[in-house]
């Protein structure tokens, strides 16, 4: 062996040294749950927004109403409701105004 190899080498045994097996069953704990327990849901949390959650939005998924009725509340408050202004974001051609209004359409003012 070369010199370095021969340092690497040694280097590795002494981490080797370092290390104690013992014959119990190995544990995994997760340190984003109390009950340090897996789940999909702390993972998910963790990876879009870090543990923070939205307390008005919270509130809405709890409530007794359709499905379809949250998820609307939820893209009208993130704004993500596909009218004219946000359709022209994403290169769309066709009018940003109100078919029966005129008026320019957004999502910040609902007409009744």
């Amino acid at each position: 062996m070369n010199g370095i190899l021969w340092e690497e080498w040694n280097n590795l045994m002494l981490m080797l040294d370092e290390v104690s097996l013992s014959d119990g069953r190995d544990e995994v704990f997760w340190a984003l749950e109390s009950s340090q327990r897996y789940s999909a849901k702390s993972l998910y949390n963790l990876m879009t927004s870090g543990g923070v959650q939205d307390g008005q939005m919270m509130l809405i998924w709890k409530c007794n109403i359709p499905l379809k009725v949250k998820i609307f509340l939820w893209l009208a408050i993130h704004d993500r409701i596909q009218c004219g202004v946000q359709l022209k974001k994403k290169k769309w051609f066709g009018p940003e105004d109100c078919f029966s209004c005129d008026r320019l359409e957004t999502s910040d003012h609902i007409l009744f």
